[in-house]
């Protein structure tokens, strides 16, 4: 069974559960603002957006009022320090400190003060705590106020990207300047480039098994990127290796791919398994499966909401559960509230570093798993999901591993 968790942890684990289904900046900021004030047991905590060269208070929670509404120059303030310097700040006395407008503090309750970068290593915001005595935070405060203001800045971008998304499906998105709309114009440009001017997009799109609608569609980059299924039955009617089409369908310059081909070079095909791995892809995995099936461990891929979207057999074995409970179900739902905010640390720390892990999770059905997680990013280079890997710790494993943490690689 697992072991209670103690307060503040349970607030933080609460807090990021609530995030992760949060569908507006509004929803995050009440969230955040609210569990930062409860975590840190302040008198007050105001969410900081960045805007330029300027710091805006977004929202507060506080036993009167601050600073909401407000925009102050970011070398102007405690928060513009913050993620300037993309370092917290812990301060007890703010009139004795240099970085403080003390004449913006003096009309509020405000003694001492605690200041977090929101996503530390391109700081977009920063979480203020505030108290009407003086007190100063300790590391381990800092620490958890770090790792919901990380979290924070995965809400806000999955928030940013949902958005994106569903204009792009009411049609409001620039069509030349969508991801999707760039990947299929560049898989049509890839066709012309295999199969020359001499064959009419009619006799393609026959030749493919897709409809003349559908075709148009892609050529014109109205539809979305065709499924595995019909990238493998393209691969086959073109005469190239599925993986190349899974390269070019990511985003790769259809031209540059087609010059690869052309050379002859025996580098080709473990160029473009590089290019695969390093765009992170989240196609379905089915290509793959022959070789994913022989990694001991379990690969799969989510979305930014943690939704697990293709994985290997490996999966089913370590869950205890079947396809149909698996596909499209949240990740957090296997995870046992012992490691739910390991599971989010993970997520926070690939979202800013590209990788993360192995972290040991605790899983619902008492499996302990060495977990890796890796950002998924489209051809633009914005993330919209994860890949991970799950592989099961024995006791022999745990004790030969080196148990190294997640922060403790930041």
């Amino acid at each position: 069974m697992p072991r209670s968790l103690r307060p503040e942890t349970q607030v933080l684990v609460s807090a990021l559960q609530v995030l992760s289904v949060a569908r507006s900046l509004r929803d995050v900021q009440r969230i955040v603002r609210r569990a930062a004030r409860e975590l840190m047991g302040a008198d007050g905590a105001t969410i900081v957006l960045r805007d330029g060269a300027d710091c805006v208070y977004a929202d507060e929670d506080a036993i009167s009022p601050l600073w909401k509404g407000r925009r102050f120059p970011m070398t102007a303030c405690i928060s513009g320090w913050v993620m300037l310097n993309r370092t917290p700040a812990a301060i007890k006395d703010i009139y004795s400190d240099a970085r403080i407008p003390a004449d913006a503090y003096r009309p509020t309750f405000v003694k001492s003060l605690a200041m977090v970068p929101i996503r530390e290593a391109a700081p977009i915001g920063a979480i203020g705590i505030y108290w009407a005595r003086q007190h100063q935070a300790s590391a381990p405060e800092l620490e958890l106020l770090g790792a919901l203001a990380e979290s924070t800045s995965v809400a806000m971008e999955r928030v940013r990207w949902d958005r994106a998304g569903s204009k792009a499906e009411r049609g409001r998105a620039p069509e030349r300047g969508g991801a999707t709309a760039h990947r299929c114009r560049n898989l049509y440009a890839f066709i012309r480039h295999r199969l020359g001017n001499e064959v009419s997009d009619r006799e393609i799109a026959r030749m493919w098994g897709m409809s003349w609608r559908s075709f148009v569609n892609l050529k014109e980059g109205k539809r979305r990127v065709p499924r595995v299924e019909e990238l493998e039955a393209l691969a086959d009617r073109i005469g190239v290796d599925v993986m190349v089409i899974l390269v070019v369908a990511r985003g790769e310059p259809a031209t540059t791919v087609h010059h690869w081909l052309l050379s002859g070079d025996d580098v080709v095909r473990s160029e473009l398994v590089a290019r695969l791995r390093l765009s992170a892809t989240t196609a379905p995995l089915a290509p793959l499966q022959s070789r994913l099936e022989r990694i001991p461990g379990a690969v799969f891929t989510t979305d930014l909401k943690g939704r697990i979207e293709d994985f290997t057999s490996r999966l089913l074995s370590i869950l205890g559960a079947r396809i149909r409970a698996i596909k499209g179900a949240r990740l957090a739902d296997f995870v046992s509230t012992d490691s739910a905010a390991t599971l989010l640390q993970l997520q926070a720390h690939a979202l800013k570093h590209r990788e993360a892990g192995p972290e040991d999770l605790l899983l619902e059905n008492g499996t302990l798993v060495a977990a890796s997680v890796s950002r998924v990013d489209d051809p633009d280079g914005r993330p919209i999901g994860f890949q991970c890997l799950a592989q099961p710790v024995t006791a022999s494993d745990g004790r030969r591993r080196d148990r190294r943490s997640v922060t403790s690689r930041d």
